[in-house]
């Protein structure tokens, strides 16, 4: 028997409330992407072989997964495509979710996502790389109980389809990787509430009375705007650990490219380094060409056209 799992990536697009004086911390919204994605496969076999991309995160997630559950390890594990390791796509998210779920496949486990969140210790901080792999579209998390043990993943409080005529030119420049794992973890945790209050209630307000009505109302104009509050504000909050609004120099200028060239919303996804634009499909396509050369020219960025991936993980069993 062999097993298939190919997974979205995602853009993360900030958080809500870092201070958690009403006792649930940080809330976050983010979209699946159809592109890049991880493709991983699991087939029995007589001992366990790692093959393909990215071998030693594979093997770490695949022992943690086997030794928690005590399964034995006559499989193989081939990831035959992976997203770019920690530019701020979640790719160690999906990477272990595509591994976790292929190998409960397998062995007939039925193990729900929650539970190989779980297993695979992820969901720590933002709950939207899990949603996206479970259902897709965009997605906002409830954050988590403040001193709550790390067992629940945080809760999805809203899911909905992503217009298929909107799409993103994602940017990823050649400077150093985002944070990640424990590190992210650790500064998440040690990082002391730079948002006021008033603030932090006008972001929330921005996500509900803006973000969330302009999606459903297919309101790019007035969900670009939201989106690019929202980034600009969880931005000020990790000032202290970014030395900026965004993480880099040259991050700050491919943003500012996007809105001049046309960008409905921009921001920095996760940690970064990547960055993304939101256009109309129609206005993407006039402006690409012109947009792309002078972010490569003044960034070095790599650039791809990505549109939302409204379905979760896909699985194939054969």
């Amino acid at each position: 028997m062999k097993v298939i799992v190919r997974t979205p990536s995602r853009l993360h697009f900030g958080f809500i409330d870092l201070r958690g004086n009403l006792g649930r911390k940080y809330g976050s919204s983010g979209v699946a992407l159809k592109t890049p994605r991880t493709v991983v496969e699991a087939e029995e076999k007589s001992k366990l072989q790692i093959e393909g991309l990215n071998k030693e995160r594979t093997r770490y997630f695949v022992n943690l997964f086997t030794k928690k559950l005590k399964l034995n390890k006559k499989f193989s594990i081939r990831v035959r495509e992976v997203i770019p390791p920690h530019v701020g796509l979640g790719s160690g998210t999906q990477l272990a979710l595509a591994i976790g779920l292929s190998i409960s496949k397998l062995f007939g486990l039925s193990l729900k996502i929650e539970e190989i969140s779980e297993l695979m210790e992820r969901g720590k901080v933002s709950g939207v790389g899990i949603h996206a792999f479970k259902l897709g579209g965009f997605i906002i998390d409830g954050g988590r109980k403040v001193n709550e043990t790390e067992k629940n993943i945080p809760p999805l409080i809203f899911r909905h389809d992503f217009p298929s005529e909107w799409k993103f030119m994602v940017c990823i420049p050649p400077i150093s990787k985002g944070l990640s794992g424990k590190m992210e973890k650790e500064i998440m945790e040690k990082l002391k509430p730079s948002l006021t209050n008033q603030e932090i209630s006008n972001v929330a307000r921005t996500v509900l009375l803006r973000l969330i009505p302009a999606l459903m109302e297919k309101n790019i104009v007035e969900f670009g705007e939201a989106l690019t509050f929202i980034e600009k504000m969880t931005g000020k909050a990790f000032k202290i650990v970014q030395g900026g609004i965004f993480r880099n120099e040259k991050i700050s200028r491919g943003i500012n490219i996007l809105l001049e060239g046309g960008a409905y919303g921009a921001g920095q996804s996760s940690w970064g380094p990547a960055f993304y634009g939101l256009f109309t499909d129609e206005e993407i396509e006039e402006t690409k060409e012109k947009l792309a050369r002078e972010i490569r020219e003044k960034t070095g960025a790599k650039i791809f056209l990505a549109e939302a991936k409204n379905t979760g993980a896909e699985v194939i069993e054969v």
